[in-house]
């Protein structure tokens, strides 16, 4: 006997039966779904990062401390990678007898690399190009306010004279939340040796920008770590637009929690599919047994089937899945709205293996346990104890499922809450249907006919029973958490960013012209959140200790410790700050000595509460305490700090004010004669950034729309396998009741009672476990305030009962139709 061709042909067999359809169809929604959403989401994710970029003129921005040397160059050029350099520095600007300090920037003329330099000649509405040619300068409109000059007008920057040839509006690189207080100048890198500004001992910041192909600026990364660049001088949209990679880590996880989901869904379909499949088979591999075969026969038969079904599975479901996804970019190209790169060959392999994955997580334990059958199961009618060798394939099953979890998450926190869970979960649908099952069987006898049949049936199936409620109570909770998510949790999220969102910040606002910058403002319709103090100082000492910049490794922490800090003080915690440790300070403790620091900033510098921290400014010096430890909302967009003191605390320091505020594009000239009237505020326009945010959160919404298609098809499958599961008990007691005299009548209101009453218990404790598991992401993963509502309830309640006695009707009604004659001769 050959075992591969017995599985084929028993296979073909099989098809009619019911559930070997159940376990295919599963499989192809499952890998339709995650082929689909994982090549979406590497298309999106690249053009996530290529606009992302924009933000940073570039794909890898390299600091240097000089130009980099010619073998990074050659490297970058034998790869294949475009790739510039840009200058910057300070330096006085001359026109007349007027003399600026500016920021100063000598691009080269592929400059930016990624995104558009967006400047103004005079009247002329702002078009995108590259960087100045040599001879003009390009200027900001603080610049023009200070100066008094105008397009047109030259000015001198060392020994080098330049035209004014227009005003930069939009700078890539320049969209973050930097506090420059200077003026931007922007010159030709070919007319910087000329200025002769640059030289031995100059302070320059140099900037080596590359663009390509990610696999390229990959390996380019890598080989700049490993030929003496530190990881801390290496930047990309990631680490230098803490924003969008915020706004970009979130849609990735619920990208990633709606595609488990849909996937989870299949899987219980599979798991209850091949129970029933492994049950009805029990006979047939008892009397194989009895015929010669082997256990390793039986298992290379039923095994194989697995094999071939997720072989089958896993290709249509990655045909479908690459057809599906393709068809959402043609249908939404206004929300997609940006040229996607085609998708590579990894989503087809993912959805092979994820196929794979879920016939060995979800069905080959049922369908292994055939080869320990005992051939006296013939005569005995015995199946045995389970032996210890199925006992640990189940182990090993869920570790596989775990590790599947873990691999489709690609986020920690988010794995361990689903696998948390849906186990807590598993639990209490068990205990609960338990529980209830008892409880009905001591109602019934106070029901109507129909309704005595339907608990009847369900308290007298009571193992059964518990394994259908546990089923569909998972399906129940899967579409509900799904629901919560594309609901309650993204509406949560896109709240945060309303129509007047902040998309300017003022800095270097002094206090003299706090009053005069607010009415200002308040006239020109632009909604101030607040203005807030700073004072800039600079880290001294460390509980005494001296702060020396060369104790740091490269990176966030030595750059907090070179350069100078911005302490604000309140008196309030700001709504979109949460403490993490410590406690906020009273009224009568405005004026200590105590600081507020951000998590963050306190682990890199191995900071906690108690510790005190000497800072200075200019020859003053003060000491403040760790008093709490702030975790931060940094893409609400309002002004934020590192570090935060009591109000009375810096009273007497220098100190300037910060704001931010929204305003309407078309009403920009209100910047210009701001700065016009208060020549030293400058103007941080992040509405570039705010805007790639939006984008991104657009096409989120739309992929969980999508996602939502496949989850349905899933949770629908969970129900029909969990109903298909009891068919074959349920059809002997409808032949006994036709024999005895039922009516169809009787027999339908019966089951539909006996469905409504399953499908009310799964969907309620299903909604009560979907409402845990969204709070637990809400809170911990997300970051985003979740809100109960009794509706998550009722939905569970209702929707649970009418949509499951939906469905088991309808799997039922043939055999409701069927006579007794007909129905006993189908029963096993």
């Amino acid at each position: 006997m050959n075992p591969w061709f017995m599985a084929w042909r028993m296979l073909r067999r099989e098809w009619r039966a019911g559930e070997i359809r159940i376990v295919l169809l599963a499989l192809v929604v499952a890998t339709t779904s995650l082929v689909s959403v994982t090549a979406l989401s590497d298309r999106l994710n690249q053009a996530f990062e290529n606009q992302g970029s924009e933000l940073i003129a570039a794909d890898l921005v390299v600091k240097l401390p000089e130009p980099p040397r010619e073998e990074f160059i050659a490297q970058a050029g034998s790869r294949g990678i475009a790739h510039t350099l840009t200058t910057d520095f300070r330096s006085v600007v001359v026109q007349g007898d007027e003399t600026l300090l500016t920021e100063v920037k000598a691009v080269g003329p592929e400059y930016p690399l990624r995104g558009r330099l967006r400047v103004s000649r005079g009247d002329e509405e702002a078009r995108a190009v590259n960087g100045p040619p040599p001879g003009k300068a390009w200027v900001d409109t603080q610049l023009l306010a200070r100066l008094g000059v105008a397009v047109g007008d030259s000015v001198s920057l060392g020994r080098r004279s330049f035209d004014i040839a227009g005003v930069i509006i939009f700078e890539p690189g320049r969209g973050g939340m930097g506090f420059s207080l200077a003026p931007r100048v922007m010159i030709n890198a070919s007319e910087l040796d000329a200025t002769g500004l640059v030289g031995p001992g100059s302070r320059v910041s140099y900037r080596w920008m590359l663009a390509g192909d990610p696999g390229r600026i990959d390996a380019m990364r890598g080989w700049l770590l490993r030929n003496g660049v530190a990881e801390g001088e290496l930047e990309d949209v990631r680490n230098a637009q803490p924003r969008f990679r915020s706004a970009l880590e979130r849609g990735t996880s619920f990208l990633s929690l709606a595609t488990l989901v849909s996937v989870l869904l299949a899987g219980i379909a599979i798991s209850r599919a091949t129970q029933y499949y492994a049950r009805r088979h029990w006979d047939h591999a008892a009397i194989m047994r009895c015929l010669g075969a082997t256990q390793a026969e039986i298992s290379r038969i039923y095994i194989g089937q697995l094999v071939v079904l997720s072989l089958v599975g896993g290709l249509v479901g990655s045909v479908l899945g690459y057809g599906a996804q393709q068809v959402l970019v043609w249908i939404l190209p206004d929300v997609m709205s940006v040229d996607l790169p085609l998708p590579s060959y990894r989503p087809l392999l993912t959805g092979l293996a994820a196929s794979l994955m879920s016939v060995i997580g979800f069905g080959l334990p049922a369908v292994a346990r055939l080869r320990d059958v005992p051939a006296m199961r013939v005569i005995r009618r015995e199946l045995g104890a389970v032996p210890p060798r199925v006992q640990v394939l189940y182990g090993a099953a869920a570790a596989v499922i775990a590790g599947f979890v873990f691999w489709l998450a690609g986020n920690t926190v988010l794995a361990l809450w689903i696998i948390g869970g849906t186990t807590a979960t598993l639990a209490l649908l068990a205990g609960a249907a338990l529980v209830m099952v008892r409880i009905l069987g001591g109602w019934r006898g106070g029901l109507g006919a129909s309704w005595r049949f339907g608990i009847g049936s369900l308290v007298r199936r009571g193992g059964s029973t518990v394994a259908q409620t546990v089923a569909l109570g998972i399906g129940v909770m899967g579409l509900l958490l799904l629901t919560v998510v594309r609901t309650d949790l993204f509406n949560a999220w896109d709240e945060r960013l309303p129509p007047d969102t902040p998309n300017h910040f003022l800095i270097n606002i002094q206090a003299d012209q706090v009053s005069g910058v607010e009415a200002f403002l308040e006239e020109n319709g632009a909604g101030v959140s607040r203005l807030t103090p700073l004072v800039r100082a600079r880290l001294a000492a460390i509980n005494g200790e001296p702060v020396d910049p060369d104790d740091y490794e490269e990176g966030f922490a030595r750059r907090m410790v070179q350069r100078a800090a911005n302490l604000s003080w309140l008196a309030e915690l700001p709504d979109d700050n949460e403490l993490v440790a410590g406690q906020w300070w009273s009224r009568d403790q405005w004026n200590k000595g105590l600081v507020s620091v951000e998590r963050d900033y306190a682990e890199s510098l191995a900071l906690s509460l108690g510790d005190v921290l000497t800072y200075r400014v200019a020859d003053r010096a003060f000491e403040v305490r760790v008093h709490n430890l702030r975790e931060v909302s940094w893409d609400s967009f309002s002004p934020n700090f590192f570090l935060i003191v009591p109000p009375d605390l810096l009273a007497d320091f220098p100190q300037s004010y910060i704001t931010s505020f929204y305003l309407p594009a078309e009403r920009g000239g209100v910047i210009a004669r701001l700065i016009e009237r208060y020549p030293n505020v400058t103007d941080i326009d992040v509405d570039a950034v705010l805007t790639q945010v939006r984008r991104l959160m657009d096409r989120v919404n739309w992929s969980l729309q999508f996602i939502f298609v496949f989850a349905l098809a899933a949770g629908a499958l969970v129900l029909v396998a969990a109903v298909q599961t009891t068919r074959a008990e349920r059809r002997r007691e409808i032949a006994v009741l036709r024999a005895l005299g039922a009516q169809q009548t009787q027999l339908r209101l019966g089951l539909l009672s006996e469905f409504a009453a399953l499908g009310m218990l799964s969907g309620l404790l299903g909604a009560v476990a979907a409402g845990l598991i969204g709070y637990g992401l809400a809170e911990f993963l997300f970051d985003i305030p979740y809100h109960w509502s009794i509706r998550l309830w009722l939905i569970g309640l209702l929707g649970g009962g009418a949509g499951i006695a939906l469905i088991g009707y309808l799997v039922s009604r043939p055999d409701i139709r069927a006579t007794a004659w007909q129905v006993l001769r189908q029963s096993e």
